[in-house]
């Protein structure tokens, strides 16, 4: 994808020119309290100006081990450069998820800040079968022209991103896909929500799945799909706030 950050600055330039922007990625690996590895890993994407070590500095890891989570954690160093020559997406799939698939983790959440919750966005939008969810904190998500434009719209909802390419404008292109996400979204909690009601209003009557599956008007693998992930507890995806520090609305 071409020109996935037009960053004005000349000290840009002297960052880019100072980091290797394809070299596999180095990381911290922390592992959970319990005695046992599990199943679950946590992948921390740092911001622009920070360090990939600020999640164990800043009382990330301790929070985690503290709540004894099941989860294991690694932290690599996906620094600007790397968004920059437009390399962070295969790095992070080539140094970080396959082998951590390869190593038997089933469940891989990526936790995002600020330049980091864009990264966590862009590996999603690509490689969605690699990861159960993203946690976004204050992400970077374009500059102030594109989130006025989306507020004078009334929200993404009602945005109307015009024709681009994708593969030059990287801000309309995440916002587009992110608006994409919310009307799916959006669509699968209404049918969901159609079965549940009439799950509650006949809980004591026997009942096939194939019956749930027409009030909800999806297939039975659908169904399965979207039902376990509105009713069955799980970390919240969430955004603070935008890198400008507007309240971010993107739903």
């Amino acid at each position: 994808m071409k020109s996935f950050l037009n960053f004005p600055f000349i000290l840009v330039a002297l960052t880019i020119s100072s980091c290797s922007t394809n070299a596999p990625l180095k990381s911290l690996y922390y592992a959970a309290e319990e005695s046992r590895s599990p199943k679950n890993m946590i992948v921390f994407l740092r911001g622009r100006g920070g360090s990939h070590e600020d999640f164990a500095s800043k009382g990330f890891v301790d929070a985690f081990k503290m709540r004894k989570l099941p989860y294991d954690m690694i932290a690599p160093n996906a620094h600007l450069g790397y968004y920059i020559g437009e390399t962070l997406v295969a790095r992070l799939k080539a140094d970080i998820i396959d082998p951590i698939r390869a190593k038997g983790y089933e469940n891989v959440w990526l936790v995002g800040a600020s330049m980091g919750g864009l990264g966590a966005l862009m590996y999603s939008r690509f490689h969605p079968e690699d990861v159960e969810g993203i946690l976004i904190i204050s992400p970077f998500l374009g500059y102030d022209k594109i989130v006025s434009e989306i507020e004078s719209q009334g929200g993404v909802r009602q945005w109307d991103p015009g024709e681009y390419n994708p593969d030059k404008d990287w801000q309309r292109m995440i916002w587009h896909w992110l608006k994409q996400y919310a009307a799916a979204a959006g669509s699968h909690s209404r049918q969901i929500s159609r079965a549940i009601d009439w799950l509650t209003c006949n809980f004591n009557n026997s009942l096939q799945v194939d019956e749930l599956d027409s009030y909800s008007g999806m297939s039975t693998s659908t169904f399965h799909h979207h039902f376990r992930a509105m009713t069955v507890p799980r970390p919240i995806m969430a955004t603070a706030k935008s890198y400008n520090s507007k309240p971010l609305r993107i739903l």
